[in-house]
């Protein structure tokens, strides 16, 4: 059996839908970036609420302006922070809320000599 070849005809009919075909393809690729872009705003937004659960957890979840969680995840994304250092710094702070209730002293809390303990809000 040997190769058939293609009719004039049938070269043109195929050449006539090339347009049509590049013109859909195209469209796809518009809604596949837009529906990418969509799915990574979808993914920063639970990143975003995950921190500031993650804040709260600490104690320190009043420093993201907003009543709600909805509110706080609007305003740390709107900051246009880097989410991944957000989320190292709040790994630096400690569970107890403030980065100063770390102490070498015992009692957990507080400086050993006057000049911490006034820095920490141990003195007045």
């Amino acid at each position: 059996m040997g190769l058939n070849k293609l009719s004039q005809a049938d070269v043109v009919e195929v050449l006539s839908q090339v347009p049509t075909l590049l013109r859909q393809a195209a469209v796809l690729s518009e809604e596949n970036q837009l529906l990418r872009e969509k799915v990574a705003s979808y993914e920063q937004a639970e990143q975003a609420e995950a921190l500031i659960y993650r804040m709260e957890e600490r104690g320190f979840g009043d420093n993201v302006e907003g009543k709600t969680v909805k509110d706080k995840v609007a305003n740390l994304l709107r900051s246009g922070k880097d989410l991944r250092v957000v989320g190292e710094a709040i790994d630096m702070v400690p569970s107890s809320g403030s980065p100063f209730d770390v102490s070498d002293g015992p009692g957990g809390k507080g400086g050993n000599s006057d000049l911490e303990a006034f820095i920490l809000g141990d003195r007045d």
